[in-house]
Formats: C-alpha cells, structure tokens, sequence
C-alpha cells in the first residue's frame, strides 16, 4: 500500500474510532438530560436555579450531543465502520419491537391510569403522553425519546458485545 493509501486508512479508521466516542458523549448527554426531567418534571425537586451558569453550560452540552451530533451520527453512514453498521442495523431491529410494543404499554398504564387501578404517581408519569397537549409538545417527547433510546440500545448492544 502506497503512502496515499495507508493515510486514507488511518484517517478512515481515526474517523470510526471518533464514531464510537461521539456515541459515549451522547449517551452521557441522554443520561445527563433523562436525569434532569426525572428531578424536574416528574420528582419536582429543583435544587439550582434554571439560571445558574454551571447548570446552563452542562445543559447546553446535553442538549448539543443529544439533539445534534446524536441525530448526525444515526443518519450518517460513511461514519461507521463495518462493526458500527451491524451494531446499527442490530439496534434498528431492537427499536422496530419497541415502537411496535411501546404504544401497546403506554396504553394499558393510561387505562389502569383511567380505570383508578394505577398507583397516584402514573399520573404525572403519563405526562408527556396527554393527548391535550399541544402537537408540538407531544412531537418533541416522542423525537426526544426515539433518539435517545436508539443511543442507549446502540450502547448497550456495543457493551454487550465486548463481554
């Protein structure tokens, strides 16, 4: 291999390794956002101000990795190598069973929610899916949730392939 050759190889396997640490980042930046609406929305408790600096800054990088680089990297293919792409099509497969069973779920909690057999907490669990809520809102939880859950798959898939 000519000295061309072995830089396009480098530079591609440098850019798969970037892959795989683009997709750390963002599911950092899912657990750092899933945590935050856990003590926001559903707990109530809010020990900072929306307003301090530190809070905004780490905020903002969550929102950056999860709503920007994580849509990026789900999209574009010439990013993965050939492990990242079975890994994708993999984790594809495991999101087609649960956006086929998750509607299923969420509709028996908002029955036993209906019918007074669910615990008072399913209340405001079942939030983000009240159907009088604007359609934009609803749009937002269910891009949001799809995209994090497609890096946390993606994640767990990868982790246990390395046991």
């Amino acid at each position: 291999m000519n000295a061309a050759g072995k830089q396009r190889a480098s530079t591609r396997e440098r850019r798969h390794r970037w892959y795989f640490r683009l997709m750390d980042l963002c599911l950092l930046a899912a657990a750092i956002g899933t945590a935050d609406w856990l003590r926001d929305d559903v707990i109530g408790w809010k020990p900072w101000s929306d307003t301090n600096p530190v809070y905004l800054a780490v905020g903002t990088m969550a929102l950056f990795f999860s709503f920007l680089v994580g849509p990026i990297l789900i999209l574009v293919r010439p990013l993965r190598d050939e492990y990242a792409e079975q890994l994708w099509k993999r984790t594809a497969e495991v999101m087609i069973y649960f956006v086929t069973l998750a509607p299923l779920a969420i509709l028996a909690a908002a029955w036993a929610n209906y019918l007074d057999l669910a615990p008072a907490a399913m209340d405001s669990a079942l939030r983000p899916f009240d159907t009088r809520q604007p359609f934009f809102d609803f749009m937002w939880y269910a891009w949001m949730s799809l995209m994090l859950l497609f890096v946390g798959i993606f994640q767990f898939l990868r982790w246990k392939d390395s046991r």
